[in-house]
């Protein structure tokens, strides 16, 4: 049977839109929160540079803990995806890490000395894309019997104390999280913050569609 232009070109369209959804939501969480440490990598620059925009220079060592912590949940994600099965405590270290990451968000927003209410408005918001992003990825792996002071549950309830959001999970795509982080960053200029447009995600064309 002989498909028509149309139908050939409806067909094409329908397996570039599967390619897509594919490619946007990856296979496992595994492969999501991987994908997303560089977006993190990414957010943490993209605050930075809003902070030094609006004459706040954040300690770099503290920087450098939360950039550790993200390359760490990496390697540990590299490590449990290297061998079937996974090595013993590979789970425990991608939590730990996660853990790492919140801790030192948080002691990161606690660093800084806010003398604008939006400024602080809109950084704290951000955060609470991380963290709710994070949240939501925990929710997929594995329960862990960890002691209470090692639980990525507890670094979450101090992390919306110090930044007065409550955390709610939320499970996002790369493409919703830079979504939602633009969205964000859209508010700025109602509370007189200056957003240099560097601090924005890229959105390609992929993650338009």
């Amino acid at each position: 049977m002989t498909l028509s232009r149309r139908s050939l070109i409806q067909q094409s369209f329908m397996f570039f839109a599967a390619s897509v959804s594919v490619f946007a939501y990856g296979c496992n969480v595994y492969d999501d929160l991987e994908n997303w440490i560089t977006v993190g990598i990414a957010s943490l620059n993209s605050i930075v540079v809003i902070l030094k925009a609006n004459g706040i220079t954040p300690a770099s060592a503290i920087v450098n803990a939360i950039l550790g912590a993200l390359n760490a949940t990496r390697n540990a994600i590299v490590e449990y995806k290297s061998t079937t099965p996974p090595p013993v405590g590979a789970v425990a270290k991608i939590e730990t890490a996660l853990k790492d990451v919140v801790d030192n968000f948080t002691a990161f927003l606690r660093s800084l000395s806010f003398g604008d209410v939006g400024l602080f408005s809109l950084v704290s918001g951000l955060l609470q894309i991380v963290f709710s992003t994070i949240a939501g990825f925990q929710n997929k792996l594995p329960v862990l019997a960890l002691a209470p002071q090692n639980k990525l549950s507890t670094s979450m309830a101090i992390a919306a104390q110090v930044s007065g959001v409550p955390v709610v999970a939320q499970h996002r795509t790369v493409r919703q999280f830079k979504k939602d982080w633009n969205a964000q960053l859209d508010n700025g200029p109602s509370h007189d913050v200056n957003v240099p447009r560097s601090a924005y995600h890229h959105i390609s064309v992929w993650e338009h569609l």
